[in-house]
C-alpha cells in the first residue's frame, strides 16, 4: 500500500469468511495466535462491507488488548505505540469496516505516511487494469516470502512470517516504514 498511487477501498462487496477482514494473527508465548473480532451473522452474506456490525456479545476487545500486550509488552516498542493503539481496544467502532479504516489509517500515521484513500461507490466484479487485493486476504493461502527479522519469541517458534502489522511495529518500531518500502519495492 505503501508504494500505491491510489488506495481504493471495497465497501460494497459482501462479507467473506475466513478472512483477515476480522482477523489479525500475532506471535504469542505459545505461538501463532489468531484474534477475531465477532460480527453480528444476520443477513451477513447479503451486507454491503460497510455495514457489518460487530458483536458486542463478549469483551472480545479487552480479550484482544490483554492478548497484544502478553504477547509484546517486552518487545523494543509496545510501550512506544501503546498508548495510540490502547484506545481502539477500549472503545471499538460499532462496523467492522469503520474499525478496519480508522487502525489502517492510525498505522499510517504512526508510520508517518499519507493516508488519502477512496471509496468504491458499487460493487464492481473486476477493475480493469488496477491491482485487485480484495480476495488476498485470506490466513494460510499466501507466501509473501517477508525476510525474516527479530520477534520477541523467535527463539522458542523461529520466524513466523505473514503476521499482523502491529507484529512488525512492535518488533522494529519506525524501523516498519524501511522494512515494508523494500519489501513493496522488490514486487
Amino acid at each position: 500500500m505503501i508504494h500505491a498511487e491510489k488506495i481504493i477501498f471495497e465497501k460494497y462487496e459482501h462479507f467473506v469468511k475466513q478472512t483477515f477482514r476480522n482477523r489479525a494473527l500475532i506471535y504469542s508465548a505459545n505461538g501463532l495466535q489468531q484474534l477475531i473480532v465477532p460480527i453480528k451473522h444476520g443477513n451477513l452474506y447479503r451486507i454491503p462491507m460497510h455495514e457489518i456490525k460487530i458483536s458486542s456479545d463478549s469483551p472480545w476487545h479487552r480479550i484482544h488488548w490483554r492478548s497484544l500486550e502478553s504477547a509484546y509488552r517486552k518487545s523494543p516498542y509496545f510501550e512506544y505505540f501503546e498508548s495510540e493503539l490502547k484506545p481502539f481496544f477500549e472503545k471499538p467502532a460499532e462496523k467492522l469496516f469503520d474499525f478496519n479504516l480508522a487502525l489502517t489509517e492510525k498505522i499510517f500515521s504512526l508510520l508517518r505516511l499519507d493516508f488519502n484513500p477512496g471509496f468504491t461507490s458499487a460493487y464492481e466484479k473486476e477493475f480493469p487494469g488496477k491491482k485487485d487485493f480484495r480476495n488476498y486476504f485470506v490466513p494460510g493461502k499466501r507466501n509473501l516470502g517477508l525476510p525474516v527479522y527479530q520477534q520477541v519469541f523467535s527463539d522458542r517458534h523461529n520466524f513466523i512470517p505473514d503476521l499482523s502489522i502491529l507484529d512488525l511495529l512492535f518488533n522494529k518500531g519506525m524501523e516498519s516504514k524501511n522494512y515494508l518500502a523494500e519489501i513493496g519495492s522488490a514486487e
